[in-house]
Parts: structure tokens; C-alpha cells; sequence
């Protein structure tokens, strides 16, 4: 674990890592992609198990992604040969290859389109957030355009506002196998953590809406929790169904 600042680095590098690096002790295992994956077949179904490693895996249209622990990825019938609009449930980062039909991605009720780009979609309880590492994307029904080094926190109808760097970051370092967090609501970091290690983390209602600032890069599960605990001033609880951040206050 290491404080936020410690680490920097620009986009276009993470764009560069997160398709051929997973950091970190816990998630070097190198993800490994079936005969299945790659056949020519008509539609797409992908998974990264909860507490495995990022995985990335080439799309039958050449275009890459690279699907955080928890996430799923799917399409309808037909993709590559009459669209290539896919459904995201969790984080995932793409980088497109041109192709006949406009490369879509929904998450949630937001559609984002590419404009010949690499980006990174993450869904969050209070809207998705966007960041364009190359390229532009056009986001929700106004079709807002996100560009090269911007991102966003997007709705149905578009653009709600932009992120600042440390927000970007955050949205952009999972590839290569770290976590990070900035001012971030408690309970969006328990959620995100629960989703990457597979590992349900509840927490007081009191606490929720605690900010925290913190980088992880590679700790165990129940070594996060704790550093998570020392974070907030909380006590944390094994509990039959996972852990429990607990209140020290009466």
C-alpha cells in the first residue's frame, strides 16, 4: 500500500500497460483466453472471475478489452458482421479497432461510442465515469464528446461533469493491477474492493460516506480490508458472509 502521489504516471502509458501488464504479487497471474473466446462466433460472453487477475481478451473484430475482476462483458447475436454494441457490467478498458459498424459500449442506461479511440468505462452507484486515454468518445443521448486526456462522469443524457487528474488515475490504474482511490465515498470503495476480491465487505451506515484517499498494489484481500480500516478509524470484523467495517463510535 502506498499513499496517493507517491505513484505517477500519464495516460497514454497506462493505455500501453494495461494490455500487456498485471501488477502487483497478488494479480501476476497472466490471464489466459480459451479456444472458445477467439472462435468466429456471433456473439460475446466474457467473465473475470472476482478475485482473479484482470483479464484481456482480443474481440472476433480485432478490437482489445481488458475486464477488471467481477466485470462481465456481453453482446447480442451478430456482433462484428451487424453491430458491435456491447453490454458492460462492472470496469473495462478498450482499445478499437475501425470496423464497419460504430463500436458501442453500454453500462447501465449510458451508452458510449468510439470515435477510433482506447477508453476506460466504470460503472459507479452515482453514474459512469469515462476516460479517453486515445482518441474521443461520444457519450449519452446529447452525444457529448470526451477527448484525448479528459474524462467524465457521465448519465443517460450525457455529460454531467468532468473529472479532475486524480479521478482519472483512479479510473485508469486497475489494468495494471492497482486500485486507486481519491476522496473517494467509503461505501464506493467497499463495493469496488468487494467486486475485485470476491470478498463481501459491509459497511456501517455511519461510515459511508467517509472520503478516502488510498492506493493499493497487489496487498491480500484481508490485508486491504485492514489498511481500509486504519484508513477511516474503524474496526473490521470477520462476519459468516465475509467482513464488516465497524464504527468505534458509541
Amino acid at each position: 500500500m502506498a499513499p496517493l502521489g507517491n505513484r505517477s504516471w500519464g495516460l497514454a502509458a497506462a493505455a500501453t500497460l494495461a494490455v500487456a501488464l498485471i501488477g502487483g504479487e497478488a494479480w501476476r497471474r497472466q490471464a489466459t483466453v480459451s479456444r472458445t473466446d477467439m472462435a468466429s462466433v456471433s456473439a460475446v460472453a466474457l467473465s473475470a472471475a472476482p478475485g482473479a487477475a484482470p483479464r484481456t481478451v482480443t474481440l472476433f473484430d480485432g478490437s482489445r478489452v481488458t475486464l477488471a475482476p467481477g466485470s462481465t462483458l456481453r453482446s447480442a447475436r451478430g456482433y462484428g458482421a451487424e453491430h458491435r454494441l456491447l453490454e458492460l457490467d462492472g470496469d473495462a478498458m478498450f482499445t478499437v479497432k475501425a470496423g464497419p459498424h460504430a463500436f458501442q459500449v453500454r453500462t447501465r442506461d449510458v451508452l458510449v461510442e468510439d470515435v477510433s479511440t482506447s477508453f476506460v468505462v466504470r460503472g459507479r452507484e452515482d453514474g459512469v465515469q469515462v476516460v479517453v486515454v486515445d482518441g474521443a468518445v461520444v457519450v449519452g443521448v446529447r452525444r457529448d464528446t470526451l477527448r484525448v486526456g479528459t474524462g467524465g462522469m457521465v448519465a443517460h443524457r450525457g455529460l454531467i461533469a468532468p473529472l479532475d487528474r486524480a479521478a482519472m488515475r483512479s479510473a485508469t490504474a486497475w489494468p495494471q493491477g492497482m486500485l486507486v482511490f481519491a476522496d473517494e465515498p467509503l461505501r464506493e470503495v467497499a463495493r469496488r474492493l468487494s467486486r475485485w476480491t470476491g470478498q463481501t465487505l459491509r459497511v456501517d451506515t455511519v461510515l459511508e460516506e467517509r472520503p478516502v484517499t488510498v492506493t493499493f498494489d497487489g496487498e491480500l484481500p484481508h490485508v486491504m480490508f485492514d489498511v481500509l480500516a486504519t484508513t477511516v478509524g474503524a474496526s473490521l470484523d470477520s462476519t459468516p458472509s465475509g467482513w464488516r467495517l465497524r464504527s468505534n463510535s458509541p
